[in-house]
């Protein structure tokens, strides 16, 4: 048999692996994601209800959510107060509203 033969035959197998541990193994995280999504949009909501930045790294990127309430309702306090607070950067109160995203991604 030669070389490419058997390296095809390797591949099939690896493939057919993992074609087999997608399937079942896909379906559960995809279910942990929509929890996830659901569990953070009620998190948000609470966020924007109240007016309390957060930051969350659920991303790896790290990314605050500054709510479109929070300069109505808290933006008479100093930043700086609300940074060690909440760990959302000054910068971040000052230019995001809603999740602040990277121009590079």
């Amino acid at each position: 048999m030669s070389k490419n033969k058997v390296e095809n035959k390797d591949i099939s197998k690896l493939e057919a692996e993992f074609e087999r541990l997608a399937d079942s193994v896909g379906e559960t995280i995809k279910n942990k994601i929509m929890e996830a999504q659901k569990l953070l949009g009620e998190a948000c909501a609470l966020s924007d209800q109240h007016g309390i930045p957060f930051w969350t790294n659920i991303s790896e990127l790290g990314q605050p959510y500054v709510p479109y309430s929070f300069r109505d309702m808290w933006g008479e306090l100093d930043y700086e107060f609300v940074t060690n607070v909440t760990e959302v950067l000054e910068e971040d109160l000052y230019n995001s509203r809603g999740w602040n995203t990277s121009s590079i991604c």
